[in-house]
């Protein structure tokens, strides 16, 4: 017997089978017309169930693991083969403006704030992030705003539909690696000026490093995650991580220990690229006294000031200035320069907003915190960031839900929680 919400999934999914019959004449005859609610509404949910089709299953992720060295280093040559049936040469992508962001930790957040601060300037953006919290049209995002049902629908089989075409040949490409040729349709179709592209898993061999001249890239704070694919140190993992640089574009980097620092600066010295380490918040002049970041967390101010340097090596590429002073705190790493910054960009970054990332939910006389956590560093700083709730908003009861995925060990993660409860 099937519980009522399992029953409307399979409803769902039956709808979705019904109508994706024939994709190709779908997608001509929705939008050669104006489509009805109904029929957008069908013409999405085939969307993602043609696109849940593409996930890998278990048996499929083992064999991948099994020959993850090679199929890393032929990823990016098969990303670039996919563009060009998309109808996208790489080098079109120059044409987005790119702030490539990769990490551990934060890549997320200091890409949300980096596309509220241009957004707020008055450019035209466009936000490729993963995971999504609910919808996977929250990865694409437009000026901020999520893609609608309708625009995915159409966008989505105007791909799909180009690379079904090679379906014998190459095969169909798995989910990430479609959404990543996707973002980059769409952005190019929605004539973007800048595109911030997060990056999937590590960075060298990531899909989205097809990219070839960024403007900048950033790397946010590291941490052991992906040991199966990137390793099992910091440095192993900064290798990874770096890999999204280019030549002509700096490289911004959040603060990490010596030894990951010193990969990144190699690999900086080997492409010929600047290397700068993003300053302290603290270091920057705010035009009013006390910032408050609209994600919250202490832990945010590093990826807001990463956010800050980004901004302002983009923006200085397109014509703009901003006023700077030297940093205070010089080390034997050069440091980014802290600068005054104006009304609109604390504006921007005290409205940014990143679901499911230190985020409180009020709903039926019940509080709900929500963190994103999954890394042994990451949950620590989550059971910071509780325990100064606890402080200001004391509360009676509590109930921890906690969720991670197969690859990652749970006993070695829930101690950080038990601090703060």
């Amino acid at each position: 017997m099937l519980s009522s919400r399992a029953l409307s999934l399979v409803v769902r999914q039956r709808s979705a089978e019904l109508c994706s019959v024939s994709v190709t004449t779908m997608s001509s005859v929705a939008f050669n017309h104006s489509p009805t609610k109904e029929t957008s509404e069908n013409l999405y949910q085939s969307a993602i169930f043609h696109l849940n089709s593409l996930q890998s299953n278990a048996d499929l992720l083992r064999k991948i693991r099994e020959k993850r060295h090679l199929q890393q280093q032929t990823n990016i040559p098969e990303t670039a083969t996919l563009l060009k049936k998309c109808g996208i040469e790489p080098v079109t992508l120059d044409r987005l403006n790119v702030i490539h962001v990769s990490g551990t930790k934060g890549k997320g957040s200091t890409c949300a704030f980096v596309e509220s601060i241009l957004r707020k300037v008055g450019f035209r953006t466009g936000l490729y992030t993963s995971p999504h919290l609910v919808h996977v049209r929250e990865r694409i995002r437009i000026n901020g705003k999520p893609i609608s049902e309708i625009s995915f629908a159409k966008y989505f089989f105007t791909v799909y539909n180009k690379l079904k075409r090679y379906e014998l040949e190459d095969g169909m490409p798995f989910y990430f690696k479609f959404l990543t040729l996707l973002a980059f349709h769409v952005f190019l179709e929605e004539t973007v000026d800048v595109a911030i592209v997060e990056v999937g898993i590590g960075g060298e061999y990531d899909s989205t490093n097809v990219i070839q001249h960024p403007v900048v890239c950033g790397v946010t704070t590291l941490d052991l995650d992906h040991t199966f694919l990137l390793g099992t140190t910091l440095p192993e993992i900064a290798w990874h991580k770096a890999g999204i640089m280019k030549n002509g574009a700096p490289l911004i980097v959040s603060p990490s220990s010596d030894d990951a620092l010193s990969v990144m600066k190699s690999r900086a010295l080997e492409r010929g690229v600047e290397l700068r380490i993003a300053p302290s918040y603290k270091s920057y002049s705010y035009a009013k006294q006390k910032i408050s970041p609209g994600i919250a967390g202490e832990h945010q101010k590093s990826n807001m000031s990463l956010a800050l340097q980004l901004s302002r090596v983009w923006l200085k590429r397109m014509g703009w200035e901003m006023s700077t002073f030297p940093d205070a705190k010089e080390n034997s790493w050069q440091v980014g320069e802290a600068f005054d910054v104006p009304a609109a960009i604390v504006e921007a970054i005290e409205s940014c907003n990143w679901r499911g990332r230190c985020q409180t939910v009020a709903k039926d006389r019940v509080t709900y915190y929500l963190d994103g956590a999954h890394t042994p560093k990451s949950l620590e700083v989550c059971s910071n960031w509780y325990s100064e709730v606890l402080e200001i908003v004391p509360t009676r009861k509590r109930v921890l839900i906690f969720h991670c995925t197969a690859e990652r060990d749970p006993s070695t993660l829930l101690p950080y929680l038990t601090v703060s409860l």
